[in-house]
């Protein structure tokens, strides 16, 4: 079983001529998903605390810029991003 956690990809159309501004990003939590995986690796007991961060990358770039960092398991880990300052 593959344990590959992240990171997911937001990719913009080609057709996008311009960001929306400030955006909240957000993840459900699949910890059921997360239990099974964790027992499969030997690691047992109770999930204390789960936290999501988020990054971006500029393309063709190696660099991840952290926006921020979530707790919050009940509103789906949201993060506030403002996107107007971003080059297409």
């Amino acid at each position: 079983m593959s344990y590959n956690w992240g990171p997911r990809y937001i990719v913009p159309s080609e057709v996008l001529k311009k960001y929306s501004g400030s955006v909240i990003l957000r993840e459900e939590l699949d910890e059921e998903l997360l239990r099974k995986e964790l027992e499969e690796l030997g690691l047992t007991g109770p999930i204390v605390r789960v936290a999501n961060p988020w990054y971006y990358r500029k393309k063709n770039t190696d660099t991840w810029i952290k926006l921020g960092e979530s707790g919050d398991r009940q509103e789906n880990f949201p993060v506030r991003w403002d996107t107007t300052s971003l080059a297409i």
